[in-house]
C-alpha cells in the first residue's frame, strides 16, 4: 500500500440512495485501485435513524445501519469503515441509542461480523467498525482526508490529520452561503476540491471566496461499470397500457398500444430530486433555483419526440402535486427512485435498461455556468448510454455530438433525442469512449493527487 487516505461522508444519514451510495464508492474502490489504503469515516445521528418504513428506530433496529454495513460488506470495505452513531443514556442504565441490548448481543455480532461493536462512553457515542482510539492513531498516520461537504466535523479527529481537503459535490451552494456570511463550510481545511470545473473563471458566477480551488471531473471505477448490451425493455415486453405492468413503486400515465421493438431500445430516462434539501439562493441580484426551475423549461419535450419514451425516477414531495399532473399530462412516465434504484444494483440496473440519459440539473449549475457534469450522467456514459444534458458549460471541457450530446433550448433538446435516435449504435460507443478518456478513476484520481503535491 502507498498510504493512508482518510475519506468522509454522508452515506449512513440516507439509506436506500444508490446514486449518493456510487459516488463514494468511486473514490474509495477508485483510490484502492491505485494502491491506497482507505479508512471511510461517517456518522449517524439519533434523529437521522429509521426503519424500513421511515419511521423513528434505534441504530440497532434502523435501515441505515443495515444499508450502510450490506454496502460496506459487498464491496470489500468491511476492515476499513468507522461508524460513530451519537449514544443516549436512559435513566436506570446505559443504553444504544434508545435500545437496551447489551454490546455482545450476538444479533449485532450477527450483523457486524469481525468488525464489532465498539462502546465510547466518555463522548456518549458507539462505534461500529473501527474503535474511536484507533481511528484517532490513523488519523495521525493518514496522509490526508477527503471530506466530502466537510461531513466529518469531530475536531478531534480533524485536528489529528495533516492535511484536511474539502470535496465539493453541490457547488454554488456552499461558496454562495459563505460570501453572503450564511454558512462557512470550508473552515478548518486546508485544500479545497471542487466537481464545478469553471469556478474561477471569468465567465463563471461562482465566487472563489477567495480559495484556491482544484477542479476534478466526477470519477468512474469502470471495472464496476461494465458497457451493457443494447438497452433492454424497462418493462415486460408487450402491446397495450403499460401501467399494469410497472413493478411497484412505479406511477406512469398510460400511453397508447405500440410495437414491440420499440420496447428493446428503452427510454430517455434520469434519476434525481425535484426539489432537494436546498432551496434557491438570491445572490448578487439574482436568483439561483433547482431542478424544478430548470426542468419546467423543458416539459414539453415528449410532444415533440413523438417516436420516443421518457421517464424520470424522480423524488418528488406529494405536496408537488400540480408539477407531478403536469409531468405525466406531457407524457413523462415517473417511478419512485427508492424502488427502482434503492442501492448500488439497482441504480446501476436501471441505468443499463435505460436507451440514455436527458439530463436537467439544477438551475444553480446551469445559471452560474459551473461547469459540472453530474455523477449519474458519467454512470450512464460509462455504461454506454448516451447523455443528452443541459449545458453548464462543460462544451469547453468535453467532446460534444457523439455520446454526449448537449442542449440550450427545447429545441436542441428536441434535435438532440433525434440525432441519438438515428445512429443509436455509434451514440452508445462514443459514450463508453468517453468515460474512458475524461473519467476513468485511474486518470482522475492520479491527476487529483497530483494537483494537491501527494506522490502517487
Amino acid at each position: 500500500m502507498r498510504g493512508l487516505i482518510l475519506y468522509s461522508g454522508s452515506l449512513a444519514q440516507v439509506p436506500r440512495q444508490g446514486g449518493l451510495t456510487w459516488l463514494h464508492l468511486q473514490f474509495l474502490l477508485g483510490l484502492r485501485r491505485l494502491g491506497w489504503d482507505v479508512l471511510f469515516l461517517d456518522r449517524l445521528e439519533p434523529e437521522m435513524c429509521v426503519d424500513g418504513a421511515g419511521r423513528p428506530a434505534t441504530v440497532e433496529e434502523s435501515e441505515n445501519l443495515r444499508y450502510f454495513l450490506k454496502v460496506m460488506r459487498e464491496f470489500g470495505l468491511a476492515e476499513s469503515f468507522s461508524l460513530r452513531c451519537r449514544q443516549r443514556l436512559a435513566s436506570g442504565g446505559e443504553s444504544v441509542a434508545g435500545s437496551r441490548r447489551e454490546p455482545d448481543s450476538p444479533r449485532l455480532d450477527a450483523a457486524l461480523g469481525e468488525s464489532g461493536l465498539h462502546l465510547g462512553l466518555a463522548e456518549r457515542d458507539i462505534y461500529f467498525g473501527l474503535p474511536r482510539e484507533k481511528v484517532l492513531q490513523r488519523a495521525a498516520e493518514a496522509e490526508l482526508l477527503f471530506n466530502v461537504m466537510g461531513y466529518l466535523n469531530d475536531n478531534e479527529i480533524l485536528g489529528r490529520v495533516r492535511r484536511r481537503v474539502f470535496i465539493d459535490i453541490d457547488p454554488g451552494f456552499g461558496q454562495m452561503w459563505r460570501d453572503l456570511g450564511l454558512h462557512d463550510a470550508f473552515r478548518g481545511h486546508d485544500d479545497f476540491v471542487t466537481l464545478g470545473q469553471n469556478i474561477g473563471r471569468p465567465d463563471c458566477a461562482i465566487p472563489t471566496c477567495g480559495l484556491k480551488w482544484i477542479t476534478m471531473p466526477q470519477p468512474v471505477v469502470l471495472e464496476q461499470w461494465p458497457e451493457t448490451p443494447s438497452p433492454l425493455p424497462l418493462f415486460p415486453q408487450r402491446r397495450g397500457n403499460l401501467d399494469t405492468e410497472r413493478p411497484e413503486g412505479c406511477f406512469a400515465q398510460k400511453v397508447p398500444d405500440l410495437p414491440d421493438p420499440f420496447f428493446a431500445h428503452g427510454a430517455f430516462t434520469s434519476i434525481g430530486a425535484w426539489r432537494g434539501p436546498n432551496g434557491p439562493i438570491e445572490y448578487k441580484g439574482r436568483t439561483y433555483g433547482l431542478r424544478v426551475h430548470e426542468f419546467r423549461k423543458f416539459v414539453s419535450l415528449p410532444s415533440l419526440c413523438p417516436g420516443s419514451r421518457f421517464e424520470m425516477a424522480l423524488d418528488i414531495h406529494p405536496g408537488d402535486a400540480k408539477d407531478i399532473d403536469m409531468l405525466r399530462e406531457q407524457g413523462w412516465s415517473l417511478a419512485d427512485p427508492k424502488v427502482v434504484c434503492s442501492g448500488p444494483a439497482e441504480y446501476r440496473d436501471y441505468i443499463a435498461r435505460s436507451k440514455a440519459e436527458f439530463m436537467v440539473p439544477k438551475q444553480m449549475y446551469v445559471d452560474t455556468n459551473s461547469g459540472l457534469l453530474s455523477d449519474r450522467s458519467v454512470y450512464y456514459l460509462a455504461s454506454g448510454r448516451p447523455v443528452l444534458a443541459r449545458d453548464t458549460g462543460i462544451r469547453h471541457l468535453y467532446p460534444t455530438g457523439e455520446g454526449l450530446l448537449t442542449f440550450s433550448t427545447l429545441e436542441e433538446a428536441a434535435a438532440g433525442v433525434e440525432a441519438i435516435n438515428r445512429d443509436y449504435a455509434r451514440q452508445a460507443r462514443a459514450a463508453r469512449e468517453l468515460a474512458f478518456e475524461y473519467f476513468d478513476s485511474d486518470k482522475v484520481l492520479t491527476k487529483l493527487l497530483s494537483d494537491l503535491g501527494v506522490e502517487n
